[in-house]
This record gives structure tokens, C-alpha cells and sequence, in this order.
């Protein structure tokens, strides 16, 4: 058995379980996460009589979910969410209405986290909410909010309370629900709205309202004005002091037929993220500036300045092929191959490949450009590469600090219920891995993401972790494992910005910040890590 495999089986998944069902928990834990039961038994049949105790219910039918052997939908709210058929009316009978609502909702949203983007929701569930939503607490009527706005279906049967901008938690949950749903523009605001309420309240203001929100002291709210902002006011926000919004603010500029390329030659040569994105903007008519940064020292930097060299279609001598080719960042050559294959010369690509890849064979630093040679030869590159730290031996600390250019947030890891991915965020951190590197993605009400080495969120450690899914929920605060797949995930992080729970029981949750949430908002594309402790 794999170091990774014994881990998984240690690691109870299931907070508030009572702990002499540890054990049992643990095996519905690997039960969930590899489809198999330790000693080989069929794990259906196992799962099923768990199901019926108490306390196993809910990590029962989500493991059996998990494998692709969801039980049949019956009446328990367990099984509403884990369940295998459409969901009835006769389903929900005798059960709490707000506990059957609830199970409902979050039936939809493990759906979306799969990949099954519903096209509507369960009948039982509209109808319980026509019948019932006056009387749900807040709590559900704000996933019920976030399960409908998601899937874009407007509602009438949403009590007065939720567009009640007194109420702020569910208001800010109601502006959500409007700006996915299309709902009317907002002509005015109160005073002292948060954050998180004035985000989405621009996503669906007026104009009158948005010249009002672009002063905003949150850079988020200006972003938010910069993305849906006519040409005038993107001029003025194209020099805001955040990057990000600067640069938002231009490519609304260029969409609009005005100015724009001074504004992201201005970025270009930025440090950061920020800069990348930018110098990724540029053309043909920039052509000085992108052949100064194709001998940029940062990889990112060069790889956008080539990717907008070719995009724009200007030509490759022979001096700079052989620059490109030799770039030990492995999606420069790759990009150049790409171009070569997709103008029609893919013979000639395929050769270059395999010449590039027979320097590369026993080559242990060029491991990532061996790999995209070989996927871009068609051929399947070696599967996974052992972990260089053993999990069970790393002493992982009930709290660290991200100490970052826009505060810092301390954040209590949940060893147990990822034991793999704790480890290895320690491991990584106690070795100056995120040291100076940048948040590289932030959606203003999602995620804040960081943790690439080349700043584009491209990169990794040079290994992958497993997935370790639970029934942790992706609320404000919750730090994930982000990956491109299962299995996958190796030093890129995400903190969540709102609730979100279409993420859950698909993507690793390993901690959550109990200390500077109040400044989540503050971070941007560009904030630098300045160090773990």
C-alpha cells in the first residue's frame, strides 16, 4: 500500500461524528475517494447497511454517490441529496420541510460540482419553495438564492425579505441572485452596504449607479464598474491604483473602439500578474515592446509576449525560433510548437518535438517540458511522480499564518480531514516555496488563487497530491486545493470570497481563515505572498 493510500485510511472526514465510529468512517472515507473498501468486499452492499445508523447516514450515501452508486432516492434527506432518482413529491412527505428544501438544494449543486449542469430543478423542490419559502430561515434562503442564481432560473415565490437592504447577509445573497438571473438594474443603494454586497450590486446597477460605485474604496466594486462601464468612465478607471482594475478598465476601452494600447503598454512592463495579462493584450503594433519582453527574466512574461506575437501573426526569424525552442520554461517551446502545427506545418513540429524531446530523456529539471512534448506528440506521458516528503511525517500545526501585502489571514488546517494536502501546504511552506509569489487569480464574490511558481497559474511543485473530497462545505473563508482534474492539485490554493457550493464534494477543502476575513476583499491579482508562518 502507497504512503498516500495509508494516509487516506487514517483520516476521518466527517467533523461532529461520534468517536467510536472513527473507524468505520475511515473506510467510508477511502470508500469515497477510491472506490474500493479496505479487505476487497463490495463496498455497496457495506454502504448500504451503514446507511441505516444515524450518525453514518449522510457519509454513506455520499460515498456510495461519490463511486457512481448512488441508493435509490427514498425518504430520508440523505438520500434526496445522494440519491439515484429524480426526486418526488412522495419522496419528501414526512419530512421537515426546511430539512427536505435544504437536501434539494444541495442535490443541485453536488450536480453542478460534477459536471451535470441541470437544466432546471427537481418539481418537489419548486414546489416546496412556492409553498414554503415565507417561512424558511435565512440560512436556506440564501442557498436557495445561490442554487437558482447559479442555474440562471428566476423565481416569483422569494419573500420580501431577501430584497430587504437592511437585511444584509440575505440581501447580498439577493443582488447575487439578480445579477445572474438578469434582474432589473439597481438605480440606487444605502449607506453602508459590505463589501460583498456592493460587488454584486454593480454587477446590476445602472449608469447612474455605477458612476456612483466607480469611488468605491474596495478595488472589487471599481472592477466590477471597469467590467460593465461605457467608454467614458473605463478611461477615468484605466488609472486606478490597482492594476487589475486598470487593466479591466482597458480592455473595456478596447472593446470600445477607443485607445488602449498605451494603457496596457503602461502595465505591460509591470511586475506580476497583472503584467502578463497585459503584455498578453498587446499587437503587431507593440511589436518593439513584446520583442524587448521576450527577453524578459520572469517565464510568464515571456511566454504572454510570445503568445501575442503570434497571435498577432507577425513573423519568426530563424534567431528567434531557435530562442523560443530553447527556453527552459516549457510552454514557450510549446506555444511556438503549437503555432507551427496549427499553420499547417505540423510535420515539421512533430520533428522539432522529437528532436527537443531526445535532449530532454534523462534530463530531471526538464521533467514538465518532457511531459507537454510527449502530450503534444500524442504519446502519454509517465502517470504521477512520488511525493518528495512522506505525509504521516510531516508535524502539521493546528494554525498557520499567510502573510500577505494586503494583511494577514490565519488559517486553521484541517489535518484531518485533509491529511495528504495539509502536509503538503506545510511541507511547501516550511521550505519558502510561496514565498514572494502572487495571487494570480481573483474573481471579485469567488476565489482569491495563488500559489503558481510563474505567477500564471500554470505552474506546480513538480508532483501532484491526491484529491481528498469530503462533505466539507466551500463557505466564506474555506481554503481549497485547486487542480485541473482529479488528482491533480500540487501547491496552487484558493480561498473562497462567498459561499459557493457547487465546489463541494469535488474539490479538496484543507482549512479556512478564522482570522483577517474581514480583509479577504483586499486581495487582488498582483498581492504578493510574503511568506507562511
Amino acid at each position: 500500500m502507497s504512503i498516500v493510500a495509508a494516509v487516506l485510511i487514517l483520516s476521518p472526514v466527517m467533523p461532529g461524528a461520534q468517536a467510536d465510529n472513527t473507524p468505520v468512517l475511515d473506510s467510508i472515507c477511502v470508500v469515497a475517494r477510491t472506490g474500493t473498501l479496505p479487505g476487497g468486499a463490495d463496498p455497496s452492499q457495506w454502504l448500504a447497511r451503514k446507511h441505516v445508523t444515524a450518525d453514518l447516514a449522510l457519509p454513506a450515501a455520499w460515498a456510495a454517490w461519490s463511486i457512481g452508486i448512488p441508493f435509490a432516492t427514498g425518504n430520508s434527506p440523505e438520500l434526496l441529496e445522494f440519491g439515484a432518482a429524480e426526486p418526488t413529491q412522495r419522496d419528501v412527505g414526512g419530512l421537515d420541510p426546511a430539512v427536505a428544501v435544504r437536501a434539494l438544494l444541495r442535490r443541485v449543486l453536488h450536480e453542478v460540482a460534477q459536471g451535470r449542469q441541470p437544466g432546471d430543478v427537481p418539481r418537489a423542490l419548486d414546489d416546496l419553495m412556492r409553498s414554503r419559502a415565507g417561512q424558511l430561515p435565512d440560512a436556506i434562503l440564501r442557498l436557495a438564492l445561490q442554487a437558482y442564481g447559479r442555474l440562471g432560473l428566476s423565481r416569483d415565490f422569494w419573500p420580501a425579505r431577501c430584497s430587504v437592504p437592511g437585511c444584509t447577509g440575505i440581501y447580498s445573497s439577493w443582488l447575487r441572485y439578480s445579477a445572474e438571473t438578469d434582474g432589473a438594474d439597481l438605480a440606487s443603494l444605502p449607506a453602508g452596504l459590505w463589501t460583498l454586497a456592493r460587488i454584486y450590486a454593480a454587477r446590476t446597477a445602472d449608469d447612474a449607479l455605477l458612476e456612483r460605485l466607480a469611488g468605491d474604496p474596495c478595488w472589487a466594486v471599481r472592477f466590477e464598474v471597469a467590467s460593465r462601464s461605457g467608454a467614458g468612465l473605463a478611461v477615468r478607471l484605466a488609472s486606478d491604483p490597482v492594476p487589475y482594475v486598470a487593466l479591466e478598465a482597458a480592455g473595456r476601452v478596447r472593446s470600445d473602439g477607443g485607445e488602449w494600447r498605451s494603457l496596457a503598454e503602461r502595465l505591460a512592463v509591470i511586475d506580476g500578474p497583472v503584467g502578463d495579462m497585459a503584455a498578453a493584450m498587446l499587437d503587431s503594433s507593440s511589436a518593439p515592446l513584446l520583442a524587448e519582453l521576450l527577453g524578459s527574466p520572469s517565464a510568464a512574461r515571456r511566454l504572454a509576449a510570445e503568445q501575442a506575437w503570434l497571435q498577432s501573426g507577425m513573423p519568426v526569424d530563424s534567431a528567434m525560433a531557435v530562442a523560443l525552442l530553447a527556453d527552459r520554461y516549457w510552454a514557450v517551446p510549446l506555444a511556438y510548437l503549437e503555432q507551427l502545427s496549427a499553420s499547417g506545418d505540423s510535420s515539421r513540429a512533430g520533428e522539432i518535438a522529437d528532436s527537443l524531446l531526445s535532449t530532454l530523456a534523462d534530463s530531471l529539471s526538464a521533467l514538465d517540458t518532457r511531459d507537454a512534448l510527449l502530450s503534444f506528440l500524442g504519446r502519454t506521458p509517465p502517470v504521477g511522480r512520488p511525493l518528495p516528503f512522506d505525509p504521516a511525517q510531516v508535524d502539521v500545526p493546528q494554525r498557520i499564518t499567510l502573510v500577505t501585502d494586503a494583511g494577514d489571514f490565519t488559517i486553521e488546517l484541517w489535518k484531518d480531514t485533509a491529511p495528504v494536502t495539509c502536509a503538503n501546504f506545510v511541507w511547501l511552506a516550511s521550505r519558502g516555496f510561496y514565498d514572494g509569489l502572487y495571487f494570480h487569480r481573483v474573481i471579485p464574490g469567488f476565489v482569491a488563487q495563488g500559489g503558481c511558481p510563474e505567477g500564471n497559474g500554470m505552474g506546480g511543485p513538480g508532483y501532484t497530491i491526491p484529491n481528498e473530497r469530503s462533505l466539507a462545505e466551500f463557505s466564506r473563508g474555506v481554503v481549497g486545493m485547486a487542480d485541473a482534474g482529479l488528482d491533480t492539485g500540487g501547491s496552487q490554493f484558493f480561498i473562497m470570497l462567498d459561499d459557493h457550493n457547487r465546489l463541494d464534494c469535488r474539490y479538496t477543502a484543507f482549512g479556512k481563515v478564522v482570522a483577517g476575513l474581514e480583509r479577504l476583499d483586499d486581495i487582488s491579482v498582483g498581492t504578493r505572498i510574503i511568506g507562511v508562518r
